[in-house]
């Protein structure tokens, strides 16, 4: 017996042996050694935790609701299955946005934050969008806007989104000449043809085609194209890649503007849009 205290040991009955009972220090408090082993629920009874033949515990986390949280495997590593959904934005995580079938909807900016574009597709060609601008019912660009211009539009869809894939514009005149100024069968513009975008409260101006040779310049790689035949035909393809969207109910359009008398420029321009509808 110690000074203060008589010493003594507890003991459990084990089978038909007592074994004496030993405790494990827990910060500055001492605990019989199988506390060690249980946790205590909302409902204030100490449960057991399950222990691996390796010493590990096996535990499941679960949420307020007492539902298991699932989890998944990223290479060799384990994560929360709710991680695999969402992403760091300054230093503020949030969620990605992923349809029935699976699919995640993502946008890739360049450091500036400007879109980087990719063609667009669906396997649902009722989501296909190829139109002209257009003024009225018209959608002829030959058309004197010498003393007030003349704009051709594609507007917004009511109800969805359209991702633009590209901008076509198709001049085809009785003699194509390079290298004297003309645009078709005319001199040389002024003004121009104008190109433009209205998207998101911005507008920008995609070219101006003043003479044949801007059909060079306008084209993205590959959408020049020139054929010589009983007709001459000269177009450019503008590629957006869907970077761009015409947001549904907006006020969001592309607009080529007649800023000179092209009315004897050839025998047929126009200026089309193809793109993608949101599913």
């Amino acid at each position: 017996m110690s000074k203060f205290s008589p010493a003594s040991v507890l003991y459990g009955l084990v089978g038909a042996t007592w074994r004496a009972v030993t405790v494990i220090e827990d910060g500055s408090e001492y605990l019989l050694r199988s506390a060690s082993k249980a946790a205590q629920k909302a409902d204030t009874s100490l449960h057991y935790l399950g222990i691996t033949n390796a010493g590990g515990l096996r535990s499941a986390l679960e949420d307020a609701a007492g539902n298991a949280l699932a989890s998944v495997q990223d290479g060799s590593s384990w994560l929360l299955r709710a991680a695999s959904k969402v992403a760091l934005q300054d230093t503020t995580l949030k969620y990605l946005t992923m349809n029935a079938g699976g699919s995640i909807a993502a946008t890739l900016y360049d450091k500036s934050g400007n879109p980087i574009a990719f063609p667009v597709g669906t396997s649902d060609a009722g989501l296909w969008v190829e139109d002209y601008v257009r003024n009225g019912s018209s959608d002829d660009l030959l058309v004197d806007g010498s003393s007030t211009p003349v704009s051709f539009s594609y507007n917004a869809d009511a109800s969805k989104d359209i991702a633009l894939n590209a901008i076509t514009i198709a001049l085809v005149s009785n003699t194509l000449s390079f290298g004297a100024e003309n645009l078709g069968a005319v001199n040389a513009l002024t003004n121009g043809v104008e190109i433009s975008i209205d998207q998101g409260g911005n507008s920008g101006v995609l070219a101006i085609i003043k003479q044949n040779e801007d059909f060079l310049h306008v084209a993205t790689p590959g959408g020049f194209q020139l054929l010589f035949a009983n007709k001459d035909v000269i177009s450019a393809i503008i590629s957006l890649g869907g970077g761009v969207v015409l947001e549904a109910g907006s006020s969001d359009k592309v607009t080529v503007k007649i800023q000179d008398d092209l009315s004897s420029a050839g025998d047929y321009f126009r200026a089309s849009v193809q793109g993608v509808k949101e599913a």
